[in-house]
């Protein structure tokens, strides 16, 4: 990721420039709009048990 200035003619804010982050190998550009945007859409990760847990039989080394 490289730091980077990035131009949106069609900005309501009247703020044309904005600086964000792109990437060199794929160009994903981030910048604080889209990192907040997809904390507010991602659902928070949560950790949860699986249904059915299945016990595997052990098998030793071969002979």
């Amino acid at each position: 990721m490289v730091a980077d200035r990035f131009t949106d003619l069609l900005d309501e804010t009247g703020q044309i420039t904005f600086g964000g982050w792109r990437c060199v190998s794929c160009g994903e550009i981030v910048d604080p709009v889209i990192v907040s945007n997809r904390q507010r859409l991602t659902p928070a990760a949560s950790v949860s048990k699986p249904r059915h847990a299945r016990l595997l039989p052990w098998v030793g080394p071969s002979a």
